[in-house]
């Protein structure tokens, strides 16, 4: 891997936020935060994502075209597309739950949530790499943050069924 050529400065970057992720897996064999601290975390890293996504991909998109043109495309298709496209998985992620909760106590529907956050996540950072090597630097920085936060989360649910 050769870190001069762009490819390999990609996979570097990747390889720093998997290890991001490892580090909250680590992490949350020995700490488990409360649900409310939990839930703070990961609303600090995924602010730290929107941040870095309006720090390097709106100047790029505006350049492209016009403000309100790409606000009002994103409010029409993608927001509402996203926002179904979640509360969809929101649903079917709590069915299995339940159904799971009767068989196992492990959170697998919880893991199964966040391999697709992590999946989209991806698609977004290779994307920003597309743009440009800083664009994809600065997401995959904030992929890192939240991936050391949803492991941590996700771990600490295994924990506490009793996983190890």
């Amino acid at each position: 891997m050769d870190a001069s050529h762009p490819s390999g400065v990609m996979w570097l970057y990747i390889l720093c936020a998997m290890g991001a992720g490892l580090l909250g897996a680590l992490v949350a064999l020995s700490w488990r935060p409360r649900v409310g601290a939990r839930s703070a975390i990961q609303h600090l890293a995924a602010g730290v994502v929107i941040a870095a996504v309006a720090l390097e991909v709106l100047p790029e998109v505006e350049r492209i075209g016009t403000a309100w043109g790409i606000l009002g495309g994103f409010a029409a298709g993608g927001f509402a597309a996203g926002g179904v496209a979640m509360v969809a998985l929101k649903w079917v992620v709590l069915r299995f739950e339940r159904e799971q909760k009767r068989r196992h106590k492990l959170p697998l529907g919880l893991a199964a949530a966040a391999s697709v956050d992590i999946l989209i996540d991806g698609a977004i950072t290779s994307a920003g790499f597309i743009t440009g090597q800083e664009v994809g630097a600065i997401l995959t920085g904030a992929l890192a943050v939240e991936l050391f936060f949803l492991t941590l989360s996700v771990g600490s649910e295994f924990r506490k069924g009793g996983s190890s």
